[in-house]
């Protein structure tokens, strides 16, 4: 009997760690952080939008999205949430343009063992924490508007989104091609001898 094949290499870590990363971003991505860029109608009339053409957050989510980062804003306070700066704005909108379909094709790539997907997840990775390091300088700032505790759970819900993509660039940079081919199983001995 032959022995079964081994697992492709990094098959482990893509199942356990990137697809549940990847397929859990894209409803953050949708019905959270998207609520930075699209504002209460109140602080579009107040003129806080950096795309004021942009319809009001009731007109686009589900309402149970919206009552989803008022249960947020009241665990943890997050200023840049609460009152989305023109810059975070700005973020969120880079990030519903390129992230939010890289996220649908690296899903796919991942699923499929396709390597045409190691530059997107460069540039991603390149991407993401440069918009991240803004984030927390703002909670960490002298004078932020935060307890001990509410920067603790910032701080614990944000720094993945630093390390989850530099882990990423680790993973497709760790070995010449993204996917390699699964070693192959042993070959069973070879039967010797003449037949009769």
């Amino acid at each position: 009997m032959a022995p079964a094949a081994r697992p492709a290499p990094w098959a482990t870590f893509d199942r356990l760690v990137v697809l549940p990363y990847l397929l859990l971003h894209i409803p953050i991505t949708l019905f959270v952080d998207s609520q930075g860029l699209f504002l209460p109608a109140s602080a579009i009339a107040a003129g806080q939008a950096l795309f004021p053409f942009l319809p009001p957050r009731e007109a686009v989510l589900p309402g149970w999205a919206i009552d989803t980062l008022q249960w947020y804003l009241g665990w943890t306070n997050d200023p840049i949430m609460r009152h989305p700066p023109h810059w975070f704005q700005a973020i969120i909108a880079a990030e519903l343009v390129f992230q939010l379909p890289f996220f649908v094709v690296a899903v796919y790539a991942f699923l499929t063992r396709a390597n045409w997907i190691k530059t997107p997840v460069l540039l991603y990775g390149a991407h993401v924490p440069t918009t991240v390091f803004p984030l927390l300088g703002t909670f960490l700032a002298p004078g932020a508007p935060l307890t001990a505790e509410q920067l603790q759970y910032l701080l614990a819900l944000y720094v993945p989104f630093v390390l989850m993509p530099l882990l990423l660039v680790w993973r497709v940079s760790a070995t010449p091609t993204v996917f390699p081919a699964a070693p192959a199983a042993a070959a069973a001995p070879a039967k010797h001898g003449k037949a009769h």
